[in-house]
């Protein structure tokens, strides 16, 4: 386990509904201070003075452009520009990083950004460094933004949507607390608690009338919802469910999965097609072997679903055209789509609320975000990252693209996946030549592939291969299920490819203990060498 250290506030975040004067508020506090700053602002997309969406505004000196970061056509959701953030938004808050200014502004850190994953990274950053990072961070939830939102420290602040005359009092305190920090940084640290509390209680007395007016007014349809959650899905569907979640249909093995990992298997009475070939089921959820098989990745059968009476069913994205005739019936849907870092981590976050599992839920998020900070930081002390390739199920010359999960394990281990830069669909076939020209140092070949290294190795096609001629080529563990999938045991799957190309800064000993502990402490599985692929 990686506990998280317990750090003294020193960044400070607004949040609230929109047009309740975040962003007025840290700007005339800014200007109090005549401090200068550096960082990045949200504006107004335009064209032609028409608002197309929003741009991203960069305070760093000689970053005059305002790329769109959110772009929205007539009779169209807007769609957001990742691109942005992890190359203009990277660059910013790079070089805000290493200008003389102590304040670094982030205003807002929202939604639109929920896939950058470089930009993710560079905000951690600033937030870790000795900077002060002040900013505006979206009411909504996602894995990102509850990650900054729990830090220790980050002071919170949430306003209230009333007249702006009205957050005096709280302008003070949050004026109070950033005059320290400027001014005395240590001081500061020191004094934080006083002032937390402090805030605390002004706000606790804000909300304390909000709440009491509201339940004057109309206390009776407060009752009538309070079993009722709204989740947003993966297609970003608003989904609401009444009462308590006890019957749950998984059609898609990453969902059931997840839901083995948080303690629902006994909530589950219908599962996808293929079972009784799952070794984890038989180890952590045996009942599983007996239970209906509702459907696949690419179909779901309706009718049977029906007949289960379901509270809840979990579909991957690409089965979203039987979403209507489940609602037809008043059976409650989730689309879910895990192939992206941030993408996995909303699908638990998804699952965990909709299913009344949020603590299991969040307690797997800390785990696995801790996990990914320390590869990163073994990964920045190495000095190499070796070429890899990725061999699918029917042969070596199917592979992972870049748009699937595989890909982000690859790179994040410290890889270089040669395939990134196939952005067509997801599993690919590439030619014979294709492979010899990526040239790849490391090849490995999924654990339910129909082949074999050995296969690959007697391939004469491919002898000039340097993995095959450095016999690099690996099955990708394990024996109780397959660590590539975007389910929890892929954490463990991102800790072998790490052991695997850079033994110098995990060990396969470090591997072994941690895999084995990760197991017992989700699954209450004591496992071996041999079933963790050893």
């Amino acid at each position: 386990m990686f506990q998280k250290s317990m750090k003294p506030a020193k960044n400070i975040f607004l949040t609230g509904e929109i047009n309740c004067g975040k962003s007025t508020m840290i700007n005339s506090i800014l200007e109090e201070f005549n401090i200068e700053y550096t960082g990045f602002r949200t504006i107004p997309y335009k064209i032609n003075d028409i608002h197309m969406g929003y741009a991203f505004k960069s305070l760093v000196k000689g970053m005059e452009e305002t790329p769109p970061i959110s772009v929205k056509l007539k009779g169209m959701k807007p769609f957001k520009i990742t691109e942005t953030f992890d190359y203009f938004g990277t660059l910013t808050l790079e070089e805000s990083l290493k200008s003389k200014e102590k304040v670094i502004l982030l205003d807002e850190i929202g939604v639109f950004e929920s896939e950058a994953s470089r930009f993710q990274k560079i905000i951690r950053e600033c937030l870790d460094s000795d900077k002060i990072c002040v900013g505006v961070i979206k009411k909504k939830e996602n894995s990102f933004l509850n990650e900054i939102k729990s830090r220790d420290d980050v002071l919170l602040i949430e306003l209230p949507k009333i007249e702006l005359g009205k957050h005096a009092k709280i302008r003070e305190e949050v004026s109070s607390f950033f005059k320290f920090l400027v001014n005395d940084n240590n001081r500061g640290m020191r004094i934080m608690k006083k002032l937390n509390k402090r805030i605390a209680f002004v706000l606790t007395l804000v909300f304390s009338v909000m709440i009491f007016a509201g339940c004057t007014g109309n206390s009776k349809e407060g009752n009538a919802n309070e079993k009722t959650i709204t989740v947003e899905d993966q297609l970003g569907r608003k989904v609401e469910i009444k009462g308590d979640v006890n019957r749950i249909i998984s059609s898609y093995y990453v969902s059931t999965s997840i839901l083995i990992g948080l303690g629902l298997q006994d909530k589950v009475v219908g599962i996808e097609k293929k079972a009784k070939n799952r070794e984890m089921y038989k180890k952590c959820a045996p009942e599983f072997l007996k239970l209906p098989a509702v459907g696949t990745g690419k179909e779901i059968n309706v009718e049977e679903c029906i007949k289960l009476k379901p509270d809840l069913v979990i579909i991957p994205t690409r089965l979203k055209k039987f979403i209507p005739d489940l609602e037809k019936v008043n059976i409650k849907v989730i689309a879910i789509e895990p192939e992206s870092l941030d993408s996995f981590m909303q699908t638990v976050e998804l699952i965990g609320k909709a299913t009344g599992a949020n603590e299991k839920a969040n307690k797997f998020l800390d785990y696995y975000k801790n996990t990914l900070d320390k590869v990163s930081k073994l990964v920045k002390e190495t000095k190499n990252r070796p070429t890899v390739y990725l061999g699918g199920t029917d042969n070596i010359l199917k592979t992972c693209t870049g748009k699937m999960y595989q890909n982000y394990m690859i790179e994040e281990s410290g890889g270089t996946n040669v395939t990134k830069d196939i952005k067509d669909g997801y599993w690919a076939n590439i030619s014979v030549e294709q492979l010899i020209k990526f040239n790849p140092e490391v090849i490995y070949v999924v654990g339910y592939a129909k082949y074999t290294p050995r296969d690959v190795f007697n391939d004469e096609r491919l002898k000039g291969v340097d993995a095959i001629k450095n016999k690099k080529v690996y099955t990708f563990p394990s024996k109780l299920e397959p660590w590539d999938f975007p389910t929890p045991s892929s954490i463990l799957g991102m800790l072998w490819i790490l052991q695997n190309i850079h033994s110098d800064v995990y060990s396969t000993d470090d591997f072994k203990k941690d895999a084995k502990a990760f197991y017992k402490e989700f699954y209450n599985l004591d496992v071996s060498d041999e079933e963790i692929g050893l």
